[in-house]
């Protein structure tokens, strides 16, 4: 069953069109300003010292009250024992007697044997 010769053309140039829509130009790039050089940044300074005005007011100070910090005294009553961390299991690895691989708690309740190849 082949397609008429008009509906192969009407499918090939909206092709033609999505495949030209998709390659446009990309949008450009941004401009970056020009950074201002020293003589201008020590001019905007200047003038924003000059125009700076300073309000006086007579009202007296207020005291302040300072007080010392309380030394820290060392306490009679011992702290609380750290808790031993327990093994990382997972990752525990050693040699058995006979200088096999073991990996995990030498103690487990459950000793599973791997014989493998990795050839």
């Amino acid at each position: 069953m082949s397609l008429p010769f008009k509906t192969i053309l009407q499918q090939s140039a909206i092709l033609v069109a999505l495949t030209l829509a998709a390659c446009q130009a990309a949008p450009p790039a941004p401009t970056i300003a020009p950074m201002p050089t020293i003589t201008a940044m020590l001019a905007i300074a200047r003038a924003a010292t000059a125009t700076a005005t300073v309000a006086v007011t007579s009202a007296p100070m207020a005291t302040q009250t300072v007080i010392p910090p309380t030394p820290i005294r060392p306490t009679d009553t011992p702290l609380p024992p750290t808790p031993t961390p327990e093994p990382d299991w997972l990752n525990h690895f050693s040699r058995t007697a006979k200088n096999l691989a073991a990996l995990g708690n030498p103690n487990a309740s459950v000793t599973m044997i791997d014989y493998s190849d990795f050839m």
